[in-house]
């Protein structure tokens, strides 16, 4: 069964994308409500399939998490931002290279989807 970190400070997108996941696949989740929740998840868990994170939270933030992540355990990556990022540079790390996607909210449900079979097994 996959694993999927998800972690954002509104409780309405964290479930919103949980029915969208489970939808179309075989999940588990772990909830974070903010970076340092992401964190020690990422530090606790012995294997993610994919960690999907919010950029503008209180406290550590998804760029935090980003960071972390590759320093350590490089799991599969999906920034969410209000902003286009692709093109900014601002995280010049964060690109397919590094298995990072961004998804600009709102996002396309079909378009998430197909980034998660990336990386997700269908049910």
């Amino acid at each position: 069964m996959n694993k999927v970190l998800i972690c954002d400070d509104e409780e309405g997108i964290r479930e919103y994308l949980k029915e969208l996941i489970e939808e179309e696949f075989a999940v588990t989740f772990i909830d974070c409500k903010n970076g340092d929740e992401a964190i020690r998840a990422i530090k606790n868990e012995n294997s993610i399939d994919l960690i999907i994170c919010d950029l503008q939270m209180p406290g550590l933030g998804g760029e935090d998490v980003f960071k972390y992540n590759i320093e350590h355990d490089r799991y599969p990556f999906f920034l969410l931002s209000g902003h286009d990022l692709s093109f900014d540079g601002s995280i010049p790390e964060f690109n397919k290279e590094n298995d990072c996607v961004i998804i600009t909210k709102p996002w396309d449900d079909d378009h998430l989807i197909k980034e998660c079979e990336i990386y997700l097994t269908k049910n």
